[in-house]
């Protein structure tokens, strides 16, 4: 026999071996012919956002942002993300809180520019409202300061 035979029919021993010896699917109640329904409802949760945005001014400080807690009736807030954004759409400063106020800084003593504040509530899982009233923050020189919301 020629070395070429011998390895063709030692490659279809094994082939047949393999196919022989394998593991037959168990038998089973599953059956994809029977229909079966559900029903159900759902509803989504919205977080409110927060409402009438004010800010105050402190000499030589930073401005102090403050906001009314949602109206009732959505998920449950358990607080408060706020942002400072630059005209370029950077978020220079953020945080969060649990209280109805926040007072941002942009920066260092030679901080100058205009901000938008921004803020939204956050309930449960992380969920988050759309954002409420939003405000200006002006800076120059890192010290002298002022805000104003429309």
């Amino acid at each position: 026999m020629r070395r070429r035979q011998r390895v063709g029919l030692s490659l279809a021993a094994v082939l047949v071996a393999a196919l022989a010896g394998g593991t037959t699917a168990a038998w089973t109640d599953a059956s994809w012919t029977k229909a079966e329904t559900g029903t159900g409802s759902f509803t989504a949760g919205i977080v409110n956002p927060p409402r009438t945005l004010t800010c105050s001014q402190g000499l030589f400080s930073s401005p102090t942002f403050s906001w009314v807690a949602p109206v009732a009736g959505g998920l449950t807030v358990s607080g408060y993300r706020w942002s400072l954004i630059s005209g370029t759409g950077t978020v220079v400063a953020s945080g969060s809180t649990t209280l109805l106020t926040a007072s941002p800084s942009p920066g260092g003593l030679l901080t100058t520019g205009t901000f938008k504040f921004s803020v939204v509530a956050t309930g449960p899982g992380g969920w988050t409202s759309v954002p409420g009233p939003t405000g200006t923050y002006n800076i120059t020189a890192g010290l002298l300061t002022n805000c104003s919301v429309p």
